[in-house]
């Protein structure tokens, strides 16, 4: 079968998508319907993302945007589809970019099967921002699926099972596809615990395992762990897990045996009000030995979230998921049906291999009445998989990143918002040409809702 070039597939699966939420506003009496506009210009010192002899150019970008978000008793749902046209004053260029990003949550029986699902399709960035003239014409297509059982047992303990599917196809531009990439990820998780709200003792017990494949690799882990710990006082708690993990990697390099290692973590959890939390800890997994910590707090108008982790990855460092109010903030969590919400933007590359990434994270917002401050900024070191499995022919693969964002929005009135932004982005990686660049960016746009409802209903700064 032959795929569609990734322009006629962008357009294909937009329209598809416009001719269901056409159907779906005449079906159902209670769904809402939002349409947004913004324009505004963009002034960049490096708008190629190149090393040497970098270049600036100033972008004027005008994106209309519908959502539909219908809100039921068992399910709730969100699309939006947008067109975004970019002109390149220096170089006297332009791209028009359509997207689509979609949403469904839902309980399929009260208090024990839920699910959720996504769907974006968009053109593929270099970093996720907005799409370059240097840029491949390739679409992504990210589709993520997940069924879980949730249920309580009361004090004595809480049960999750659950199972996760995602994928992303990037579909070249050329009649035999020679920039297809797929990539695909299995997760399935089992917990059974006792909730810390009950105080005393808490325990648990559970597993996870997860496969994750594309063309060129294949990534399998998974692990079986015990918990035990106690609430010190009412505002702290300390627990202790310990497991084994087994895990099993193949490239075109070659590959390790399966190997087993021993799995800890030992955890501290202080939330001295309603307003802080703290989560500190320090464990080992395969990949060494380290700190993970993350840090929540609140105070009247303002809110700070710090956080460090350490896992693997196939995604480069992104600003996504830390704020809503930024270029292209990525899918939010959902919380219930009547909470469902996605932010538009386009996809960022993807790493053709597993990374070890440990990365820290700082975010800042203060808001007033008619005006919002944000700060927000990612430092990542990211280390190829299998440089720390196997000895790799390329010598080490290390991704530095460093990215930074303030936002000042002004809320001009009930319909319309005028942004001021700017962002900094610095990569470094030695054995990977295309990802040496720094950048500096400053945007002014304006956004209007035509129906007097924000765009950014959702919370304006969480981590996922």
């Amino acid at each position: 079968m032959t795929l569609p070039n990734g322009t006629t597939a962008r357009y294909l699966i937009c329209s598809t998508m416009a001719c269901w939420l056409m159907y779906s506003a005449e079906s159902m009496a209670n769904i809402e319907v939002a349409k947004f506009l913004e324009f505004g210009a963009t002034a960049t010192d490096n708008t190629a993302l190149t090393d040497d002899n970098a270049t600036g150019d100033v972008i004027l970008n005008l994106r209309p945007a519908v959502e539909l978000k219908f809100a039921g008793n068992r399910f709730g749902a969100v699309a939006r589809g947008e067109v975004e046209y970019l002109y390149f004053s220096d170089a006297e260029d332009d791209i028009v970019d359509p997207r689509l990003s979609s949403k469904l949550s839902g309980t399929l029986i009260d208090n024990l099967l839920f699910f959720d699902a996504s769907l974006v399709a968009s053109r593929l960035s270099t970093d996720g921002n907005f799409i370059r003239l240097n840029d491949d014409d390739t679409t992504a297509v990210i589709f993520k699926a997940s069924t879980f059982l949730d249920r309580s047992f009361g004090r004595f303990a809480d049960f999750f099972l659950g199972h996760t599917f995602s994928t992303q196809t990037n579909l070249g531009d050329d009649e035999d596809n020679d920039g297809r990439f797929e990539s695909n990820r299995n997760v399935i998780t089992f917990n059974l615990e006792r909730d810390p709200q009950y105080g005393g003792v808490i325990w648990g017990i559970g597993g996870t395992y997860s496969q994750d494949n594309s063309d060129l690799n294949e990534f399998q882990n998974s692990s079986v762990f015990a918990k035990l710990g106690a609430t010190i006082s009412q505002t702290l708690l300390t627990e202790l897990t310990f497991g084994v993990e087994r895990r099993d990697f193949e490239t075109d390099n070659g590959g390790v045996e399966p190997e087993e290692s021993s799995v800890w973590q030992l955890d501290f959890n202080w939330s001295p009000s309603e307003f802080t939390t703290l989560s500190a800890g320090y464990g080992e997994r395969f990949f060494g030995r380290g700190p993970a910590f993350e840090l929540k707090h609140r105070v009247r108008n303002s809110r700070i979230i710090a956080s460090f982790t350490r896992e693997v990855s196939r995604s480069l460092a992104s600003l996504d998921g830390i704020s809503t109010l930024g270029d292209n903030p990525g899918l939010t969590n959902i919380a219930n049906t009547e909470t469902v919400t996605l932010t538009n933007g386009n996809v960022a590359s993807q790493l053709d291999e597993p990374f070890v990434t440990n990365q820290f994270r700082l975010a800042y917002k203060l808001a007033g009445r008619r005006s919002d401050f944000i700060i927000d900024a990612i430092y990542s070191e990211q280390e190829r998989l299998e440089d720390s499995e196997l000895d790799s022919p390329d010598g080490e693969d290390q991704i530095d990143t460093l990215l930074g964002r303030l936002v000042f929005d002004r809320r001009l009135s009930n319909f319309a918002t005028l942004r001021f932004q700017y962002n900094h982005q610095m990569s470094k990686a030695d054995a990977r040409p295309g990802l040496n660049y720094t950048e500096n960016r400053f945007g002014v746009k304006f956004i209007y809702h035509f129906d007097g409802v924000s765009e950014f209903d959702d919370e304006d700064i969480e981590i996922d």
